[in-house]
């Protein structure tokens, strides 16, 4: 009985080192893996803001040929007029 407790205890280490080679294999697919879905998600929010802003740019150009004025012209009066407008004295 103790023959074979012994026995187990042996091949514990092989057992041990197997499952770290495992561990550590699994820990690079995961790491690798991870890395590739940031780079995609990474790629694809770049590409999205790239288009919003393009978007945000050309109608800012409407914007300023519906008002016929400059493009600073125009940004300058709508800042203008947003700064005039009241606040409330409490709230």
């Amino acid at each position: 009985m103790l023959e074979n407790e012994m026995q187990g205890l042996r091949v514990l280490p092989d057992r041990v080192a197997s499952l770290e080679a495992n561990f550590l294999l699994f820990r690079t697919e995961v790491r690798d893996e991870f890395s590739a879905l940031r780079r995609e998600f990474r790629e694809e929010l770049h590409g999205e803001i790239g288009g919003l802003a393009k978007a945000l740019r050309q109608e800012m150009r409407e914007g300023d040929e519906d008002f016929a004025l400059s493009p600073s012209q125009s940004r300058l009066s709508r800042l203008s007029r947003s700064l005039s407008c009241s606040f409330p004295k409490s709230i």
